[in-house]
């Protein structure tokens, strides 16, 4: 989503992030934690087929527990080939329907009065004309990306399997600093890439 504004808004001092806010939200209310994560940025991020003033904010509706399941798998013999991969994205349908609900909370914000009457707020992208559910289905799919954080990347078992990544009690192998390693100083670390499933929280990996 992307407004324009009838008051101009200052670009983003150095040092200082272009993501100032972000809220965790459920699409259905029957969900027991949220599944969506809209990004609030204080410029407006154009795509490449998009034009529009400087002056503007984005609100990035965002899936944080998605259903869907890409794929990787090999093109070829060659071992120095480009795997394939298939992320899939937006294939099960409760994925779809989610980040449209995301669409139109930000919708909703973005025509606070708050924004709106103060600000000047006027939404550009996708724009009123996308009023059906056809519409804002085609736009979410031409729109969707992925982003950071991602999890469940990481192989997890015993230590003594060198190609897993991680020891049953969870501590992290192959960290070589400080000297001695983490464990030395009494810091454990736990990355985003060992969790299975994404937390409804902003992680590392």
């Amino acid at each position: 989503m992307i407004f324009t504004t009838e008051r101009e808004l200052e670009p983003p001092a150095p040092g200082r992030s272009v993501t100032p806010t972000h809220l965790f939200w459920r699409s259905r209310p029957d969900l027991p934690v949220p599944d969506t994560q809209p990004i609030n940025f204080s410029v407006p991020m154009y795509e490449d087929w998009m034009e529009g003033p400087d002056s503007g904010f984005s609100l990035m509706a965002g899936l944080i527990a998605t259903k869907s399941r890409g794929n990787l798998r090999l093109s070829s013999c060659d071992p120095h080939a480009r795997a394939l991969l298939n992320p899939n994205i937006l294939a099960d349908t409760a994925d779809l329907e989610a980040l449209k609900a995301s669409v139109r909370q930000c919708r909703e914000i973005g025509a606070a009065p708050a924004l709106r009457e103060e600000w000047g707020a006027r939404e550009l992208y996708p724009g009123p004309a996308v009023e059906d559910e056809a519409q804002l289905t085609e736009y979410v799919r031409r729109t969707a990306i992925t982003y950071h954080h991602q999890v469940g990347t990481c192989k997890m078992g015993g230590h003594e399997r060198k190609h897993e990544r991680t020891r049953s009690s969870d501590r992290r192998d192959g960290c070589a600093f400080p000297p001695g390693g983490f464990a030395r100083v009494g810091l454990e670390v736990a990355c985003c890439a060992r969790i299975v499933n994404a937390a409804a929280a902003s992680g590392k990996t």
